[in-house]
């Protein structure tokens, strides 16, 4: 009986499992443990995040996945059992790919491979999550891919499934929730908490400077310490979302301002393909063309891209023999 595949997106916002044509999975990379030498799990995912501020001294909040890589290695090994678990129940007869941010190093990809084993998955492989856009890179025609995620900007060129460069940048999208989070307590003197930042983000952050959108949120009053309710709207949070994105396009513009002649004149042409939650920003593919004169690509649910694209490619045991530097 052939193995299940699996597709792991090893995130720092978002912890992630992918199977046939359906996300199985997506939860915020987040625990609450109960401190110990051993410890143990209390809450996961959202849950853990509702009750963050409720911890005891017994307790601890941990995002155990920080840039890529691992912050807290109990923290993942609990995160990692319990998101497999509430899918998968006790089964670990599976082939996992796990998605890891391009750059890191050997001893930070080993320790990644090392808490997966200890929780009883051993048929796993890392893959770069640049690689994992190849195949929808391939469908539009195009060499130049980028992941805007959480609290990472991924960019890589490629030719066909390898990678020609590839550069990252510490920040993603979460840094607008940030910006929003001070701006409300600048102004309106209200404490703003990080998921309801994410509301306006998701529901009014837009690239388009007009945007006449806007959010009714609940705050905490900083003078009296009471719930209070504020209508904000997109044109006051647009500084903000381009805060994160101006750095964004100077991380493409760098990347192409030093890649080879004749891939550059490709990708003028060609456009350059946007993965990640940070893509299905308002007004994005409008924003590129107008600072970079690129066309771009983004599908429908952009979160899901390079997931789609890694179960793809693992279809295609030549490709992964030969990615893994196996033989046939």
């Amino acid at each position: 009986m052939s193995k299940i595949k699996v597709v792991c997106d090893f995130g720092s916002t978002y912890f992630s499992l992918f199977s046939g044509k359906e996300l199985l999975l997506r939860i915020p990379s987040a625990v609450i443990i109960k401190r110990s030498l051993h410890p143990s799990l209390i809450f996961c995912g959202q849950e853990a995040i509702k009750r963050q501020h409720l911890v005891t001294e017994e307790e601890m909040f941990v995002r155990p996945i920080q840039n890529g890589t691992i912050a807290h290695y109990e923290g993942v090994r609990l995160l990692i059992k319990e998101a497999f678990k509430s899918v998968f129940k006790f089964s670990n007869s599976m082939d996992i790919c796990v998605l890891i941010s391009c750059g890191l190093e050997i001893s930070q990809k080993r320790e990644i491979e090392k808490a997966f084993v200890s929780c009883g998955y051993s048929s796993i492989f890392l893959m770069e999550s640049v690689v994992a856009l190849s195949p929808i890179a391939q469908k539009y025609g195009v060499d130049v891919v980028s992941i805007i995620g959480g609290d990472m900007v991924e960019l890589g060129i490629l030719n066909g499934r390898e990678i020609i460069s590839a550069y990252s940048l510490d920040m993603g999208g979460n840094v607008i929730n940030k910006k929003i989070a001070e701006h409300i307590l600048d102004l309106y003197k209200l404490n703003v908490g990080y998921q309801e930042c994410e509301k306006v983000k998701l529901n009014i952050g837009s690239l388009f400077a007009g945007d006449n959108s806007s959010y009714s949120l609940t705050g905490k009053d900083v003078l009296t310490g009471k719930p209070k309710k504020l209508v904000i709207s997109a044109k006051e949070v647009y500084q903000q979302v381009i805060y994160a994105f101006t750095r964004i396009i100077k991380l493409i513009d760098g990347a192409l301002t030093v890649a080879p002649v004749s891939v550059v004149k490709d990708i003028e042409n060609k456009g350059i393909l946007i993965a990640g939650a940070g893509a299905s920003m308002l007004g994005l593919e409008e924003y590129i063309y107008k600072k970079l004169n690129l066309p771009s690509f983004i599908e429908q649910k952009p979160y899901l891209t390079q997931l789609s694209g890694a179960y793809k490619l693992m279809q295609d045991q030549a490709f992964i023999n030969g990615y893994l530097g196996l033989k046939e």
